[in-house]
Formats: C-alpha cells, sequence, structure tokens
C-alpha cells in the first residue's frame, strides 16, 4: 500500500492499482499525440505495434504483411 496526495486528502491506494493508473494514462496521452500529429498532417507511429522475443517473429509475419 501508498499512501497518495488527493484534493479530499491522503488515500492509501495498492501498488497495482497505481500501476494500472499509470499505463492507462500513458496509452491516453499516447492517442492525444497520435492525433495531433495526424491532424498536423504528419504521419504518426503505429499505437499497436508489438515486438515479438524468443525467436517467434517470423512466425508472425504472415499477419503483418
Amino acid at each position: 500500500m501508498r499512501v497518495t496526495e488527493r484534493a479530499s486528502g491522503p488515500v492509501e491506494e495498492t501498488v497495482v492499482a497505481l500501476l494500472a493508473h499509470l499505463v492507462q494514462h500513458q496509452t491516453h496521452h499516447c492517442g492525444q499525440a497520435h492525433v495531433q500529429l495526424s491532424d498536423a498532417g504528419i504521419p504518426p507511429r503505429q499505437l499497436d505495434d508489438f515486438y515479438l522475443t524468443c525467436g517467434r517473429g517470423p512466425s508472425a509475419w504472415a499477419y503483418w504483411a
């Protein structure tokens, strides 16, 4: 548990809840930047790219083509 300061006062939250919020917030800002780049006529990077490890990349190429 961690104590975070809120407008209503200190609140105890689990580390899992804090990390989930952090990831969700980061995803939100990534989407905002994507839209702003698109609106400015700059091609943004793909948001759904992912990287495969353990040598499994070749088996996924059929889905990317």
